[in-house]
């Protein structure tokens, strides 16, 4: 944690002594004792609380030892008592059984508002003085003393605040300080991580009252500590104390976010030279949502104070029997060959010590380090003997170095790793120089982003070509020396899209860190137009200057290529970089140079006429037809003979083929299609999941569960689903009989499309979907690798919506994306995305937003073309950076932001972005940049805020430390030119609606304009600055607001373009408002 200067821990604390420190004259007093009193003898002690619809009343008593006692009442007064499990025993504390020295006594009253809960408090600093100290009579501290709480439903009116995960703030943008931070990276959203029951947070967690500031002294919680523990886990919690003062320590507390109480018996007083927490306190905390407080204090007053939030779980339990039945030890055999070559019929062999029991087996799958994911139809289950990995699975590896990995489970539950690697070759490929023996996954370092854990759909078939095996295991952290601190590559922010062939041009890769001893980067080329790698392109760089070698690139084959570079240090695969160039021979004839790719790696788009993907037929194409009259015995080879359900269609299809699933337009059709286990042939011959027929779009509706889901580690690429309208028929709350109350945790949960793992060529394209928690979801991980190629197209995302209480379901965003490399989001209409007020607890939040994409990935992005609107919070969040291009925002209280990797912003129109909420959840804001290698910001216009905060900017440069963090000294370039500002106000002596929050490195900042109202000298002459949405409908003779230019562009009919509905059409109608006004 980042010290800060005494004068920022003055106003800090100075803040919090507001928020929980109410004075005695407020609505909550403390009765029998009195600031700087000495006591030495018994006192009765209380406290009061004035409070309407009081929650309940508490004192906590800290002193020398640590927190001595704590009362609670649910009615308005409560008693400092020695035996709280016998409060009417005596109503006297007596002083003479307690050390001497300083105490704080500290209430807390908690009431119910309209607004949520209030919490107000007030403290007493006094002083004990006994001749000889005795131990204090009170329960020992591992006693539990506080009654549990009754923990109240919340009514409809009450604004909940989600289940604290702290420091607070996941939005990238204001918080209501002057020009303070305006973004806080600590919120990530888990898709794919079990649902962890919490008792929902209703009041914030207490800072105990601070009378004075040590002028230099700081407090904080090493930088380790981590995130979520397990209990049983050995390492302690170290807190960092720097400038202590005289007669200091510190007091460790813990304070429960589920129950909303300190934890007994957990205190501790430790010494400012070395305070750690060790590991067997913190094996005694509750399982649940827990946060550290570490309060510095001097002479027994508590001056300053640390958090830190911490998710304490229990260790994942895997009974496995002893005796002959115990689980086996599992090896490969020795002597195995480390190198591969196909068709040879050599296999691998393995051992098993001794008979596998009933539950257990081992699992056998493989990793790629060339294309750094898992290779896709290998993994196989082995539950008995031959122990032998044969050659025809070996036969699928890729080319490469490959990790093949066996991992024995038991009961489901992967329980050990073990590896061998190989270099795998055809006889006539020559084979890639030499890689170290890695043994991880090739995934990006830094922390792992899971997410919520989809329920799979009960009762589903499934009908997967390789087993279904455990999605999640526990990844295993990179064996990096513990001195090479964190290393990372990336192509330089100056790399070259073309590179003429012996003109010694360079291309270089920046370093984050320095390269242990060993480490190095192996140089890769993908010959994009040749599909194949080129085998004598490959080299290694190492030292402190990485650049690209000119001979290489020189003879290489001309044309469309991609670098890839793959960061290694010994015994690990960390990190792979693409960039793609156009390879340029001057001396070949014009005729003879192959077409530039110009699709910035977004693939290439076989369109028709209109606007749509073309699908054409191959001569093995099986086309399967589903229609509402069919019958699940028929062939459903033909429209005469359809089946009745997709999912037993969906069986009929084959893996590796170019199928067809087609539902009959105009159809309705319950149920989910289910796990999607097969893939496609290649990128041209995918497989279509669609419609036939005339007439509007079949409409699936998804009674729970997620439609259709891909699970991590099985097949599904090259998938296309087109032309469907997808429900959530239990979460649409337009619907007659609905019942929010009946919605079970798989309805709360709902997703329409999911793609978990390494999967490529997904399109989704024309389909509407409605209601979900999320509707589409694109996420891959460290362990499996990027995910590749997603295109979402001409689609409309509406009505997504969660809960604030992450135990019913927690956040909801309309499209998220996460270890993604190349993605595509195109003229699609996303509204309303994140929250509606229809349905208690699932209002805004600025966790919720219309697009989040996060920033695991590679930021080979692109938002082109799409109307975004009325999100929760953010329209988008794209903190890996890409291109966004003529997209429309409106309603959004933020519009959105970018960051990380190189981001071209152009062309944009926002408008009325509004607020979030009252109070301090105002807004307003437009266009954000976070620090990044290289932003072009040009041609944008920000129009018209309606968010009521006076500190909301229309362009921001922020600062985040993570982003920071990521350029490692790279400087952060930005332009800024051509962007037109109307009507955004700024005040408290804010003169521009544009922010410099950091101030980035701007290779130009020019022909910006701005109106008086938002900044500028003076008004521009613009010829129709006032123009807007409405105002556009109005001009096509079409109803006159922004509900109608939504329901016309979402609901379009199937395959057709209705182009007057678009975000080009709107925004060049806007553009053609701020053209300068001729001069006479």
């Amino acid at each position: 944690m980042p010290q800060r200067s005494s004068g920022a821990v003055m106003c800090l604390l100075a803040a919090l002594l507001m928020v929980f420190a109410t004075p005695a004259a407020g609505n909550v007093t403390i009765e029998g004792v009195t600031k700087g009193q000495v006591v030495t003898g018994e006192i009765e002690v209380s406290a009061t609380s004035s409070a309407s619809r009081l929650v309940d009343l508490i004192l906590i008593l800290t002193g020398p030892e640590g927190t001595e006692l704590i009362s609670r009442s649910t009615t308005p007064r409560v008693h400092l008592v020695a035996d709280p499990a016998n409060p009417m025993k005596g109503m006297a504390w007596d002083s003479t059984q307690a050390a001497s020295g300083k105490y704080t006594l500290v209430a807390y009253s908690t009431s119910r508002q309209r607004t949520g809960r209030k919490v107000e408090s007030t403290f007493v600093n006094f002083t004990v003085d006994n001749p000889a100290p005795q131990p204090v009579a009170t329960p020992a501290v591992d006693e539990p003393v506080v009654e549990e709480p009754v923990v109240e439903t919340p009514v409809v009116e009450e604004r909940q605040a989600p289940v604290a995960q702290l420091p607070t703030g996941d939005e990238a943008a204001g918080n209501g300080q002057a020009d303070e931070p305006e973004v806080t990276e600590t919120e990530t959203p888990e898709l794919v991580e079990a649902v962890k029951p919490v008792v929902p947070q209703v009041l914030p967690s207490p800072t105990v009252p601070q009378d004075e500031v040590v002028e230099d002294a700081t407090v904080a919680f090493a930088a380790d500590t981590p995130a979520e523990r397990v209990i049983g886990d050995t390492a302690s919690v170290k807190i960092e104390v720097a400038n202590a003062g005289a007669n200091a320590d510190v007091l460790f507390l813990v304070w429960d976010l589920g129950k909303q109480e300190v934890v007994p018996g957990i205190s501790a007083t430790m010494d400012v030279a070395n305070p750690v927490v060790p590991a067997s306190l913190l094996d005694r905390l509750p399982v649940g949502n827990m946060e550290l407080q570490a309060h510095y204090r001097e002479g027994g007053k508590i001056v300053m104070s640390a958090k830190q939030a911490m998710l304490n779980t229990e260790p994942v339990k895997v009974d496995i029997p002893s005796g002959p039945s115990a689980m086996p030890t599992v090896r490969f055999s020795d002597n195995l060959p480390t190198t591969y070559t196909r068709g040879s019929g050599q296999g691998l062999s393995f051992e098993v010590a001794s008979a596998m029991p009933a539950k257990g087996d081992v699992l056998a799958i493989a990793w790629s380090i060339d294309e750094g994911r898992l290779v896709p139809g290998f993994a196989q289950v082995y539950t008995q003997g031959p122990w032998t990995i044969t050659s025809d699975l070996l036969d699928l590896l890729p080319d490469g170095v490959v990790e093949v990995q066996l991992r024995p489970r038991y009961d489901g539950k992967i329980i050990g790793k073990v590896v061998h690697s190989i270099t795998v070759k055809n006889t006539v490929v020559a084979e890639i120089p030499k890689q170290d023996d890695p043994t991880d996954n090739g995934g990006e370092t830094g922390a792992e982003t899971p997410g919520d854990e989809t329920q799979a759909d009960t009762g589903e078939e499934i009908t997967a070509e390789v087993p279904v095996i455990d999605a999640t295991p526990e990844p295993e952290a990179p064996s990096v020396p513990s001195d090479a601190g964190p290393v990372e590559v990336a192509f330089s922010a100056d790399t070259p899209s073309r590179y003429t062939q012996g003109s010694g041009d360079s291309i270089a890769l920046d370093l984050q860190g320095s390269l242990p001893a060993g480490g190095d980067v192996l140089m890769l080329m993908w010959h994009k137009d040749r599909s194949e790698m080129v085998t004598d392109f490959a080299h290694e760089l190492s030292g402190s200057s990485l650049q690209v070698s000119n001979s290489k690139l020189d003879a290489a084959p001309a044309g469309n290529v991609e670098l890839q570079a793959l960061l290694r240090v010994p015994g690990e695969a960390l990190v792979i970089r693409k960039r793609s160039i156009y390879l340029v021979d001057p001396n070949a004839p014009e005729e003879e140079q192959v077409p530039e790719d110009t699709g910035n790696d977004y693939g290439d788009l076989n369109l028709t006429s209109a606007g749509f993907t073309q699908f054409t037929k191959s001569a093995d194409t099986r086309v399967i037809y589903v229609a509402a009259n069919g019958n699940d015995n028929n062939d459903g080879l033909s429209p005469a003979t359809p089946m009745r359900t997709g999912r037993e269609a969906y069986k009929k299809l084959r893996h590796g083929k170019p199928d067809w699933l087609l539902f009959k337009a105009g159809d309705t059709f319950r149920g989910n299609l289910g796990t999607i286990s097969k893939s496609g042939r290649s990128a041209n011959e995918p497989m279509l999941i669609g419609a036939y027929g005339d007439g509007p779009r079949p409409v699936m509706l998804s009674p729970n569960g997620t439609w259709a889901e891909k699970f991590f580690q099985t097949n599904g690429d090259y998938v296309s689903f087109v032309g469907l309208h997808i429900i959530a028929e239990n979460r649409d709350y337009t619907r007659s009989g609905f019942n929010a109350s009946a919605m079970t945790q798989q309805i709360w949960n709902a997703q329409a499309i999911t793609f978990l793992g390494d999967s490529k060529g997904l399109l989704i394209e024309d389909c509407i979907m409605e209601y979900f928690k999320f509707a589409i979801v694109v996420q891959s991980n460290k362990d499996n690798g990027y995910a590749r190629d997603a295109k979402i197209r001409r689609n409309a995302i509406l009505n997504s919506y969660g809960h604030w209480n992450k135990a019913v379901a927690g956040h909801s965003s309309g499209i998220f994306g996460a270890y993604l490399d190349g993605l595509l989001i195109e003229e699609n209409v996303l509204d309303h995305n994140g929250w509606t007020t229809r349905v208690s607890g699932a209002g805004k939040t600025k966790f919720n937003h219309n697009i989040y994409v996060q920033d695991n990935c590679t930021g080979n992005s692109l938002v082109r073309g799409n109307i975004i609107t009325n999100g929760s919070a953010h329209g988008m969040q794209l903190r890996s950076g890409g291109d966004v291009i003529d997209n429309l925002f409106v309603g959004n209280p933020l519009a959105f932001f970018v960051g990380r990797y190189e981001s071209d912003v152009l062309s944009n129109v926002v408008l009325k972005s509004q607020d979030l909420g009252p109070g301090e959840d105002v807004r307003g804001h437009g266009i954000e940049i976070l620090p990044c290698l290289n932003a072009r910001v040009q041609g944008n216009i920000v129009s018209q805020k309606q968010g009521s905060a006076d500190f909301a900017y229309a362009i921001g440069f922020n600062y985040e430390p993570k982003y920071v963090d990521f350029l490692n000294g790279r400087p952060f370039k930005a332009s800024l030119t051509d962007n037109k500002i109307y009507k955004w106000p700024r005040s408290q002596g804010r003169d521009s609606a544009i922010k410099f929050g950091t101030q980035p490195q701007m290779t130009a900042n020019a022909r910006n304009a701005l109106d008086k109202a938002s900044g500028g000298a003076s008004d521009p002459p613009w010829i129709d600055p006032e123009r807007d949405v409405e105002s556009y409908m109005k001009s096509i003779g079409k109803s006159a607001s922004l509900d109608a230019l939504v329901q016309a562009a979402a609901f379009r009919p199937r395959g057709q373009w209705a182009k007057e509905f678009s975000a080009n059409a709107v925004n060049t109608y806007i553009r053609r408002g701020f053209d300068v006004q001729p001069f006479d």
